[in-house]
């Protein structure tokens, strides 16, 4: 190596590798971990809540499938704004993870209070609950997803290292929404003499959803806490490279 080619002493490094620290496995589960929270809202919303709304409940399937179309809708405005929102802020803690510890709560209890209609209410009724609260849990979950996806690459800036994030998350994702789904088949809905098809049963649902709930919240809590101690190295808003955040 060349004297040019060596910095001077006391000089910044030119590698950003040499500024941020290896990322831990702690930290590397911890944020495949919440990949499982969007799994299991995927597995539920697609694959039991047209069936509980118009086999159990008894709602039009075109109402339903009207309302939770039109949540789509709702997702392709409020995800780019929520992202922006994001790529924007400049907090102590980084632009990630206020949004991430932030949703745990409203995603929970919108995803819970979507599986539990008032009584008496109109089919049209039923339609707007399930577009409101569908809507509500799909933007609330947003706000960690669209974050926790963005903050892999900011983590570390080593290749390897963003390797294994994505390996993780991905892992967990498809564990949370086919081992979700196949506990729930094994343990909740369990066929009984009046319900020989248990997904029909309306009592397995106040579990199904209590079950899915908890999950989403340790999910999230897991995967912020466990990241949180890599905000010191992770971009603001106007920082240029990882390690160069300021606190707000």
């Amino acid at each position: 190596m060349t004297a040019a080619a060596v910095p001077a002493a006391g000089a910044a490094p030119r590698n950003p590798e040499e500024l941020v620290p290896p990322v831990s496995r702690v930290t590397r589960l911890s944020y495949g971990f919440g990949a499982l929270a969007n799994g299991i809202k995927g597995a539920a919303f697609s694959s039991y809540l047209m069936l509980y709304f118009n086999q159990v409940v008894g709602v039009p399937a075109s109402v339903v499938g009207t309302a939770l179309a039109l949540t789509l809708l709702v997702d392709a405005i409020v995800d780019p704004l929520l992202g922006r929102w994001a790529d924007t802020t400049r907090s102590r803690w980084g632009r990630r993870h206020p949004f991430m510890y932030a949703s745990a709560l409203p995603t929970t209890l919108f995803f819970f209070i979507t599986w539990f209609p008032p009584e008496g209410l109109t089919d049209t009724q039923m339609g707007i609950w399930i577009f409101v609260l569908a809507s509500a849990t799909r933007a609330s979950i947003s706000a960690f997803e669209i974050n926790a996806a963005a903050l892999a690459p900011e983590l570390t800036p080593r290749y390897n290292e963003r390797t294994k994030l994505f390996s993780l998350r991905y892992w967990f994702g498809y564990a949370g929404t086919y081992g979700f789904t196949s506990f729930c088949l094994a343990f909740v809905f369990v066929a009984t003499a009046e319900y020989p098809r248990g997904q029909l049963n309306p009592d397995s649902y106040a579990t199904f959803a209590g079950l899915g709930a908890v999950l989403i919240f340790v999910a999230i809590i897991v995967c912020a806490a466990g990241t949180h101690n890599r905000i010191p190295y992770v971009r603001q808003a106007d920082a240029l490279i990882p390690g160069a955040a300021r606190s707000a």
